[in-house]
């Protein structure tokens, strides 16, 4: 499965969401040895040796672990977005850095004199 839709450690089976064992031992690991400190690298290793590939042909990598680590799914959050709308706050803090209309940068104010 090259083009995930599902997490790893997901599968469709029977037009149902299913936990596929191998793999979900493996996101266990992940998340038990990096809240032990270990780095994605290392995890990256860790998994390559146990010989279940992230896809086939495709070994792991520590931006591979990176994302299993990052993505909401795992921790609860079943139909998390991939981006969130702007808060209020950010709203604000950017409409403040535009320049109010009429307001002159300093170029035209140099190319006036």
């Amino acid at each position: 499965m090259a083009n995930r839709k599902l997490p790893f450690g997901y599968c469709l089976r029977d037009g149902q969401v299913r936990e596929e064992t191998t793999e979900a031992e493996m996101v266990r690991l992940i998340f038990r040895r990096y809240g032990e400190g270990t780095s994605y690298g290392k995890l990256a290793d860790e998994l390559n040796a146990t010989g279940c590939p992230y896809a086939p042909g495709r070994p792991w990598n520590k931006n591979m672990v990176a994302r299993v680590l990052q993505d909401g799914r795992y921790i609860g959050g079943a139909h998390t977005r991939k981006s969130s709308p702007p808060s209020p706050s950010n709203r604000l803090r950017r409409q403040s850095r535009t320049c109010p209309a009429g307001r002159t940068t300093r170029r035209s104010r140099t190319s006036a004199s």
